[in-house]
């Protein structure tokens, strides 16, 4: 990236005058990326914690990407390209490092659909999530909300959390001891986890609603998963009535994500959200317009 920096700053001297102001201005933002990226790789080098995080992080990515495809199919391993890794790299030191500048920055990835923008920034937040518990022992700063996922359309909303939903029971099988990792986790005790906020025509606001429409064909429902993210199965849903909560578990006892792993760790119902303050909360604009309105 640096070298074809310097390629494109040699041209700026054969450029009509009126474009020169503009080339150069282009150019100091690429050399500011590539400055952050540097601080990135620095971060790794120097920072014990940061690295775990990322070792973690990656782990967790690979493992839930291996749950898409067969186990003959190549495209098991997952390989970060170019701009992922680059803009991974980007934002960590900003989210290891309270006082950062960069932290007024937004960064903006844009990349056609189907690019691979959703793997970059669940990576990004996979590592943030797990650095935070691996630097801070107390639990009230380690195990509340970390990232917030906001979309327009419902539908996009449905399957963006479906997708993140695999990242966050990748980082449970790490957290539990249950992948083999040769670097020693300790990650808590509290789950990572993940909830569905959107709006009550899709998913329920109360746990009373959400067993009064258990089974419903149309309307609001708590279970937005039917299949099992590896072994593809038909998942079932808890409902329990002394916790208020609704949870999907899979019960082949041979899967990865079977009773090993347990009850996931999902929340779809905005009253158990509210409780749980999950690590990684997915919601809509119209439910964050309501914030200013609501306690």
């Amino acid at each position: 990236y640096e070298t074809w920096i310097i390629k494109q700053e040699a041209q700026i001297s054969g450029l009509p005058l009126n474009l020169v102001g503009t080339a150069e201005r282009h150019i100091q933002n690429c050399k500011s990326v590539n400055d952050r990226i540097n601080q990135g790789i620095d971060l790794l080098e120097s920072n014990p914690e940061a690295l775990q995080a990322f070792r973690v992080a990656n782990l967790a990515m690979s493992t839930q990407h291996s749950w898409q495809f067969e186990e003959h199919d190549a495209r098991q391993r997952l390989n970060w390209r170019p701009f992922q890794i680059a803009f991974i790299l980007l934002t960590i030191e900003s989210v290891v490092n309270p006082s950062s500048p960069e932290r007024e920055v937004l960064d903006l990835l844009w990349f056609p659909t189907g690019g691979g923008k959703t793997e970059a920034y669940l990576a990004i937040i996979a590592f943030g999530a797990v650095f935070q518990r691996l630097k801070t022992k107390d639990a009230l700063s380690s195990y509340g909300n970390f990232a917030v996922m906001r979309y327009t359309l419902r539908l996009l909303t449905a399957q963006q959390f479906e997708r993140a939903s695999a990242l966050i029971l990748a980082l449970e099988l790490i957290r539990k001891g249950l992948i083999d990792f040769k670097f020693k986790v300790e990650c808590g005790d509290t789950p990572f986890s993940i909830g569905l906020w959107v709006g009550k025509d899709a998913t329920p606001n109360s746990y009373d609603d959400a067993k009064s429409q258990r089974g419903a064909d149309y309307g609001a429902s708590a279970e937005q998963i039917i299949k099992c993210f590896k072994c593809g199965k038909k998942l079932k849903w808890i409902y329990s009535d002394k916790a208020r909560e609704v949870r999907p578990t899979c019960t082949d006892e041979g899967c990865d994500l079977g009773p090993r792993l347990g009850v996931w760790p999902i929340s779809t119902v905005d009253e158990d959200i509210y409780r749980i303050r999950p690590t990684l909360l997915i919601g809509t604009v119209d439910k964050f317009a309501q914030l200013p309105r609501r306690e």
